[in-house]
C-alpha cells in the first residue's frame, strides 16, 4: 500500500493550518530576552520626563537565516497609576526586503518592567510577517491593496475607515499575524490558560471589531460597492471572517496543549 503522506509532511501541513510556526514562537522568545537585557543595560541613560523616562534603541537579529534590523523605542512609566492614566499599549511594523529586513518596535514598561504579553504579542506578529515573505521570496501578493487599507482606515469619512479595517482584519497576512501574537501573548502569561485570558489579546479584540464591522455594514447599499474597491464581495469578506474565527479556535487547542507540555500547566 503506497503512503500518500509521511508523518513529518503531515505535521507541516497541521502547523501551516494553524499558522502558528514553533521555530517562529521559539525565536520570539530568543529575542524578548535579547531585548529584556538591552533595555536593562541601557536603563540609567533613558531620558527622564514627568511621568515617564523613554529610549531608542538598535538591535541586530537572525531571523532563522534572514537578516533583520530592529528599531524599538521605549516608554518606561514610573508607576502603574501612570501607566494605566497615560500608557500606550505595546505596537510594531515590519519591511520585507531580499537582503536586509527591518522591524520598528513600541515597547512600554512600568518601573523597568516590560508589559511582556504585549510586546511577545508584536514580536511573533512582525516576525511572523518577515518569515512568510521570506518564504514566498518577497512581498505579499496584496501589498498594493495593503498600502490602500491602511490609508482608508485613517480616513475621516467613518464608513470608508471602518470598511478598510474590516479589509484589514480580513487579509490573510495579517490574521496569521494577528495569530501568532496570540499564541505569544497567552503564552507570556505564567497562569492557567482560560477564555478570558483569549479576550485580552488583540487577536480577539481584531476578530471582534471585524465581525462588529460587518453586522453594521452588510445591509448598507453602500458596502459592496466600497469593497469592490479592494477587488472584495461580501461572500468573500465572510468567508474569510469565518476563516479567521477557525484560526483562532485551532490556535486556542495548541494554547491548551502547549501550556500542559511546556509549561506544566493542568486544566
Amino acid at each position: 500500500m503506497k503512503i500518500l503522506i509521511t508523518e513529518s509532511q503531515f505535521k507541516k501541513i497541521l502547523q501551516e493550518e494553524l499558522g502558528i510556526s514553533d521555530e517562529i514562537a521559539k525565536k520570539t522568545n530568543e529575542f524578548f530576552d535579547i531585548l529584556k537585557k538591552d533595555i536593562s543595560e541601557n536603563m540609567e541613560i533613558f531620558e527622564k520626563e514627568k511621568f515617564f523616562s523613554s529610549y531608542n534603541g538598535y538591535l541586530k537579529y537572525d531571523l532563522l537565516g534572514i537578516n533583520v534590523g530592529i528599531s524599538y523605542k521605549v516608554i518606561n512609566y514610573y508607576t502603574k497609576e501612570y501607566y494605566d492614566k497615560f500608557g500606550v499599549e505595546a505596537e510594531g511594523w515590519s519591511s520585507f526586503d531580499k537582503r536586509y529586513c527591518v522591524i520598528g518596535l513600541f515597547i512600554p514598561c512600568v518601573s523597568g518592567t516590560i508589559i511582556k504579553t504585549e510586546v511577545m504579542d508584536t514580536i511573533q506578529h512582525e516576525f511572523e510577517h518577515i518569515y512568510q515573505q521570506y518564504l514566498i521570496g518577497g512581498n505579499f501578493p496584496d501589498s498594493s491593496v495593503y498600502s490602500k487599507v491602511i490609508t482608508n482606515m485613517s480616513d475621516n469619512n467613518d464608513f470608508i475607515s471602518k470598511v478598510a479595517k474590516l479589509v484589514y482584519g480580513c487579509t490573510k497576512n495579517e490574521q496569521d499575524g494577528y495569530i501568532n501574537g496570540m499564541y505569544a501573548y497567552v503564552m507570556a502569561l505564567p497562569e492557567v490558560f482560560t477564555y478570558d485570558n483569549l479576550k485580552k489579546t488583540p487577536c480577539y479584540k481584531i476578530y471582534n471589531e471585524i465581525v462588529d464591522i460587518y453586522n453594521e455594514l452588510s445591509d448598507n447599499e453602500n458596502f459592496e460597492k466600497e469593497l469592490k474597491k479592494y477587488n472584495l464581495t461580501k461572500n468573500l469578506i465572510l468567508k474569510n471572517i469565518n476563516n479567521f474565527g477557525r484560526k483562532i479556535a485551532r490556535t486556542y487547542a495548541k494554547i491548551q496543549k502547549d501550556k500542559i507540555i511546556k509549561q506544566g500547566f493542568r486544566f
